[in-house]
């Protein structure tokens, strides 16, 4: 039904990455004309006798030189462009986390939505051919996205702590493995509900299958 269908837009990984590229680029340009404006003017300030160790910003600010009011024009460019480059940067490392590629489910569903309905115009649906840039936004995949089970620390901790004390009153192997493997699909369903259901997230999740599966394993032979 379409009140359980999922959209799915593109996230242009291409064109993001030129654009944080291009930003990177002209930042360092402004750089290292910046760090060259230094130089230039530790030699002026040496020529003219006024060499010292400490800057101040407030006495160029009251008799700038014309490579001190260059440099100051150079920095309020630079401030310009770090911080649209952090918000460029920011803005598309929160989009990849909080939002998972889009399944083969998903894209197809959407497509024959898009096919049957017609809401835009057919050049302008075409984005949904762009398979490997489209991620699907759901409420259950806003609502997930913020855990990050797998990689915190402490969360680790507390389930090898937790194992450890559930495996005492559980001595049989096999009984392990099997609470292991219930256990390790809950948390996985927890932090990734759609890995659950498409073969190409799990493979990308496999290397922490594979380290948590090592780990149970290990618990299961060495806890009495």
């Amino acid at each position: 039904p379409d009140s359980v269908l999922k959209p799915v837009y593109r996230k242009f990984e291409t064109l993001n990455n030129r654009i944080l590229l291009s930003l990177q680029d002209e930042i360092s340009e402004l750089e290292s004309d910046i760090n060259g404006l230094d130089a230039a003017i530790t030699q002026e300030e040496q020529y003219l006798g006024r060499s010292s160790h400490s800057a101040s910003r407030r006495a160029e600010a009251k008799m700038p030189s014309q490579l001190q009011w260059r440099r100051n024009e150079l920095l309020g460019r630079c401030a310009g462009k770090i911080n649209q480059y952090n918000q460029a940067l920011s803005s598309y490392s929160s989009l990849t986390k909080s939002l998972c590629p889009s399944s083969h489910s998903d894209i197809k569903a959407y497509q024959k939505w898009l096919t049957k309905h017609a809401p835009i115009a057919e050049p302008e649906a075409s984005f949904i051919q762009h398979r490997k840039d489209l991620m699907t936004v759901s409420a259950q995949a806003q609502h997930n996205s913020p855990l990050t089970l797998e990689y915190s620390p402490v969360t680790v901790a507390l389930i090898i702590l937790t194992t450890i004390i559930v495996f005492k009153f559980v001595p049989q192997f096999f009984a392990r493995l099997v609470m292991s493997a219930v256990v390790g699909l809950a948390l996985m369903y927890l932090v990734s509900p759609a890995s659950l259901l498409d073969l190409r997230l799990f493979k990308e999740k496999r290397r922490g299958v594979g380290v948590y599966a090592a780990v149970m394993l290990i618990l299961a032979i060495v806890v009495d």
